[in-house]
């Protein structure tokens, strides 16, 4: 089994939780699928996303699309943060 671990640290806590929901669905098990998605909320300020996969082009997709989404989670933030100045200290990305 192959596996592939994301930690996401050093933002506030509601921004943690608001991804965790985010990819949480995602983490419900399908039988067609041949990899799957853990999401762990850990009580250290950090999110761990854990793909595991049986060969490595289902890693790989699997990889790609959850690399996709916090990237355009990230431009969102970014956006928001400038439309909206007073906000933006709220959300601390990278």
């Amino acid at each position: 089994m192959l596996q592939v671990e994301i930690e996401i640290s050093g933002v506030e806590p509601a921004i943690l939780d608001a991804l965790y929901a985010a990819f949480k669905p995602e983490s419900e098990p399908t039988p067609r699928h041949r990899s799957g998605i853990e999401v762990i909320r850990e009580p250290s300020l950090a999110l761990r996303i854990i793909i595991r996969s049986r060969d490595i082009s289902s890693l790989r997709a699997s990889l790609n699309s959850v690399l996709r989404a916090l990237g355009a989670i990230c431009a969102s933030m970014k956006v928001v943060s400038q439309q909206h100045p007073a906000a933006a200290s709220d959300l601390e990305y990278g």
